[in-house]
């Protein structure tokens, strides 16, 4: 992993991944959030709470329609490590945008979500972080709302700390997601014509491509890439 100077850090997180904003970098609150996502997954994995793959009740239940969790655990691991390690990474190009990288970043936020339904938890945990990596483009959290009055700036539809509305910190995470994600296209069913993949700008490989990563040691490589997120 490349660690960049502290001060360099303070403003960006090094990203170099074709979002909505542009080839950007993400920034260090919105970085902390997403391994603070994975390390908390993993634990709750471990003690066979919703983790990774999602478990449920003893049996395992997709939380998204990606392809991401049709993969076995170590593949998982490897894919989120490769992930991570693009979202905190400087490069000069960035990563193909696949079917499989895409819904397991998505798989992050989503999980989050579920998390978030166990709501005192989930802000104590979370909302902090969720509220930094909000506030990182203030700009984009101004909605213009009907009103038989002025126009009002719709801010406070954002959750703050102590809000027990579930919708408000569902709304803002999805928020988060898409900042980096595009349409979603992992969604939707595959599809393999030439000529509509290439009117929507999707690689001819977008479904049909796998991982191609080492597996072994992939939740220690994973875990060890979280720490060094964190500690920035």
């Amino acid at each position: 992993m490349v660690i960049v100077k502290p001060g360099w850090f303070n403003k960006f997180l090094g990203m170099t991944w074709q979002t909505v904003k542009g080839n950007r970098i993400l920034h260090v609150d919105e970085a902390k959030l997403f391994a603070k996502c994975i390390s908390v997954m993993v634990k709750c994995k471990d003690l066979g709470e919703v983790g990774l793959p999602a478990v449920v009740s003893g049996r395992r239940r997709p939380i998204t329609d990606g392809p991401f969790e049709h993969f076995s655990e170590g593949v998982q691991f490897s894919i989120l490590d490769d992930v991570l390690h693009a979202l905190t990474t400087p490069t000069k190009e960035t990563p193909k945008l696949l079917a499989y990288n895409e819904s397991a970043i998505y798989y992050v936020y989503a999980w989050l979500q579920e998390f978030f339904k166990d709501l005192p938890r989930g802000e104590d945990v979370f909302g902090e972080l969720v509220l930094k990596a909000l506030h990182v483009y203030p700009e984009d959290l101004v909605i213009d709302v009907d009103s038989e009055d002025e126009e009002e700036d719709a801010t406070d539809v954002w959750p703050k700390m102590g809000c027990l509305k579930y919708d408000c910190w569902e709304m803002a995470i999805d928020f988060l997601a898409d900042r980096i994600l595009w349409d979603r296209d992992f969604e939707i069913p595959p599809f393999y014509n030439p000529q509509i993949m290439q009117f929507g700008d999707i690689a001819l490989d977008y479904f049909s491509a796998r991982p191609r990563a080492s597996y072994r040691h992939a939740r220690e490589r994973l875990l060890d890439r979280v720490d060094k997120v964190l500690a920035l």
